[in-house]
C-alpha cells in the first residue's frame, strides 16, 4: 500500500503505520514497479476486514542474519513492542554491531528486558545454518542484504540461498517460524 483516498478526495501517500483507516476512505496500492498510480472509486473487489487481536507469545526468540544500517531502527522497534524476556540473536561481528547500533538503542534493549546475543558465525553455507537455528530456534527470523555491496547480483544470490535455506530447514523440521528477506533488485 502506498496511500489512501479520503472521501473527499484528499490523497495521502506513504501514510504513517499507524493510520486509522475511516469509513469510505480507498487504499491506494501499486501493483508493479513503474506501473500508473490509478486511484479507482470501485474497487476491484470489496474486503470486509474484521480486527483481530494479535497473537502474545510471552518470549519471542528473534534471529538476525546480518549487521546492516536498518538494524539500529529494526532494534528500536523490537525494544517498543517484544515481551521481557525475548531474545534477539544477531549474526554478525562486535566491530561491525559497534559501528551500527548506539549504545542507546542496546540501552533501550536492556531496559525493556529483552536479551540480545551476538553471534560470530557464518550461514553461507547450509550445514552451518542448520546448526545456527538449532541453536537459536527463533520464532522468526530477518535476513538484511548489504546495501553497500560492489556485487549486487551476487549480494541477491547470496540472500536467496539464504532464504532457501530458512525455508528448507523450516520445513525438514515443521516449524513455522516467519522469515523475512530484503532483497537489492
Amino acid at each position: 500500500a502506498v496511500g489512501v483516498c479520503k472521501p473527499t478526495g484528499e490523497i495521502v501517500i506513504g501514510p504513517p503505520h499507524d493510520v486509522v483507516f475511516e469509513k469510505g476512505d480507498s487504499l491506494i496500492v501499486v501493483k508493479k514497479d513503474d506501473d500508473a498510480l490509478v486511484v479507482s472509486k470501485e474497487p476491484g473487489h470489496k474486503v470486509e476486514l474484521t480486527p483481530q487481536p494479535l497473537p502474545v507469545k510471552e518470549e519471542v526468540r528473534g534471529l538476525i542474519i546480518g549487521i546492516q544500517p536498518i538494524l539500529q531502527p529494526v532494534l528500536k522497534e523490537y525494544a517498543g513492542y517484544l515481551s521481557a524476556g525475548s531474545t534477539i540473536f544477531i549474526v554478525g561481528n562486535q566491530e561491525s554491531f559497534d559501528q551500527h547500533v548506539q549504545s542507546e538503542v542496546v540501552d533501550m534493549l536492556n531496559l525493556a528486558g529483552i536479551n540480545m546475543v551476538l553471534l560470530d558465525a557464518n550461514p553461507n553455507k547450509k550445514i552451518a545454518m542448520d546448526a545456527l537455528l538449532d541453536e537459536t530456534q527463533p520464532d522468526s527470523v530477518l535476513a538484511l542484504v548489504n546495501q553497500e555491496a560492489a556485487d549486487k547480483e551476487a549480494e541477491d544470490e547470496r540472500i536467496m540461498r539464504t532464504l532457501i535455506y530458512l525455508r528448507d530447514y523450516r520445513r525438514r523440521n515443521q516449524l513455522s517460524y516467519s522469515i523475512t528477506c530484503e532483497m537489492l533488485d
